[in-house]
């Protein structure tokens, strides 16, 4: 275990991972496992399954590049990731394509896994801006009542 892991801030965190340097995966394991893992048990109850999920949803994000494209906060990318991943997984459901499976909380979907700003999201939903804004900070406000309960 890293005992440093705290010295790195997010953005060092994803360049790392850009630059495909696996030091990056290991901090990035180090800093967050314990929260995401206590997130987890709140989908189930079973630790031996908590630890299957926590370590199959940081496979899938290692099979993927939607973690280095992200320009959000890491441990929200993070929690909705494994709150989705475990969510699915406790439903005995793997899914092939991520991206598309989850649809608990749609807006931080288009907002994490996509590139398009937070005017465009709008303008693809017909709503604006600001009602946008208020709807991303009710999903993020019942994701962390969700995972952090």
């Amino acid at each position: 275990m890293i005992s440093t892991q705290n010295q790195y801030s997010d953005q060092a965190i994803v360049s790392m991972l850009k630059s495909g340097d696996l030091l990056g995966w290991n901090i990035l394991y180090d800093k967050y496992s314990s929260i995401l893992f206590g997130a987890i048990l709140k989908v189930t109850s079973e630790e031996k399954l908590a630890k299957e999920i926590l370590i199959e949803s940081f496979i899938n994000l290692q099979k993927s590049d939607i973690l280095i494209h992200t320009k959000r906060s890491l441990l929200i990318f993070l929690l909705h990731h494994t709150y989705s991943f475990s969510y699915l997984s406790e439903r005995g459901i793997i899914p092939l394509n991520f991206k598309a499976a989850n649809h608990t909380f749609p807006l931080m979907n288009l907002l994490l896994f996509t590139t398009l700003s937070h005017q465009k999201i709008a303008k693809t939903i017909g709503i604006h801006e600001t009602e946008l804004k208020t709807k991303l900070l009710s999903e993020s406000q019942d994701l962390s009542c969700k995972m952090l309960k």
